[in-house]
């Protein structure tokens, strides 16, 4: 069976984007306009990855994933942002940030994303 990813982003181009993405290149895929769905859905089945927008209205995405590993879940996640990269990295509270995927970003970068890290879960 191919392997679950979850998308969390509030910018409803950005969820269909990436579900059209992950499902062309093999794995399902389930997305999220809000964290308490992503949450809900998490304790109803863990995927193997997350993609989660960093800036959401009322939260951040490390925030989410921590909320998450907290909870006893440890998974792989990207995190997407329109911020630069370094300044991101400074600010993540969560040890399940994997990658942080800028935007713009190109398909194929994602696609990148999305082999070599499902290769190591």
């Amino acid at each position: 069976m191919s392997k679950l990813i979850y998308v969390l982003d509030d910018d409803a181009g950005i969820r269909l984007l990436l579900e059209e993405v992950i499902k062309r290149e093999g794995f399902r895929v389930k997305s999220f306009e809000y964290p308490e769905e992503l949450r809900e859905e998490v304790r109803k089945k863990a995927p193997d990855m997350m993609f989660i927008d960093y800036l959401l209205k009322g939260s951040r995405g490390d925030k989410i994933a921590a909320e998450i590993e907290q909870s006893g879940y440890s998974i792989p996640t990207i995190l997407i942002s329109g911020f630069a990269k370094d300044d991101i990295e400074r600010a993540i509270e969560s040890d399940t940030i994997v990658q942080i995927l800028e935007k713009p970003f190109r398909v194929e970068y994602v696609c990148d994303i999305l082999h070599n890290t499902s290769n190591v879960v």
